[in-house]
């Protein structure tokens, strides 16, 4: 009983992931395919049992810096991508993650993700989630060509619209609360990348102008 409960903890997580790591990249799928990045630093807010994201590009090797403010409750700071395995950081206050992009990272793909995270990532007990951190995030990272990184995002878009849907996660073995949340995160998370596809699919504006370089954030 027990093993069958972990797998089926194993497939609602893997359901929930798949759906955060689709082809539609999402932070606004990279600023609206993308007229480039947000200014750097950016706020954010986390809720208990949630996490916030961030994108950026990177065509080009050179070094990538995410620097980390926060307080309150200790969170988790993930940088996936092209790398690897995501390169994280755990804690309170300042935290750093430092990686120089290769040339071979680089042509694997120009977009770069980060997400923060409580490391207590229990679903809340009332409905309405508790903000328990918050703070700023700036990233550094060579200048990058959005024209690659909008024609890339377009081919993933493509690519999510020719997938098969995935598979329904199974909620029978699970508390009533538990299962409760996770079918009101997976619905709104579909239903956010329903709504998200459909706009993006039918407004793709054109590439942003190859000359315009986009700046690097400033330092934290």
């Amino acid at each position: 009983m027990n093993r069958e409960r972990a797998r089926i903890r194993w497939s609602m997580w893997m359901g929930c992931a798949a759906l955060a790591m689709s082809p539609l990249i999402t932070p606004r799928t990279v600023e609206r395919m993308t007229g480039g990045e947000p200014s750097w630093p950016q706020k954010f807010e986390i809720r208990q049992g949630e996490s916030q994201g961030f994108a950026f590009v990177v065509t080009q090797a050179g070094p990538v810096t995410v620097s980390v403010t926060s307080q309150g409750a200790p969170i988790v700071v993930s940088v996936s991508g092209p790398v690897a395995q995501p390169l994280q950081q755990r804690g309170s206050g300042t935290l750093s993650i430092s990686h120089t992009a290769t040339a071979a990272e680089v042509q694997k793909s120009s977009i770069w993700r980060v997400d923060i995270s409580a490391m207590n990532g229990a679903p809340p007990a009332q409905k309405v989630a508790p903000i328990i951190a918050q703070g700023t995030i700036s990233v550094q990272h060579p200048p990058a060509d959005m024209r690659m990184a909008a024609a890339e995002i377009q081919r993933s878009l493509s690519a999510m619209q020719a997938a098969a849907p995935p598979r329904p996660v199974a909620f029978s073995s699970i508390s009533p609360m538990q299962a409760a949340y996770t079918r009101q995160l997976v619905a709104r998370q579909a239903a956010a990348k329903q709504a998200l596809l459909t706009k993006i699919t039918s407004t793709v504006p054109p590439p942003p102008n190859v000359n315009r370089p986009m700046p690097m954030g400033p330092a934290p």
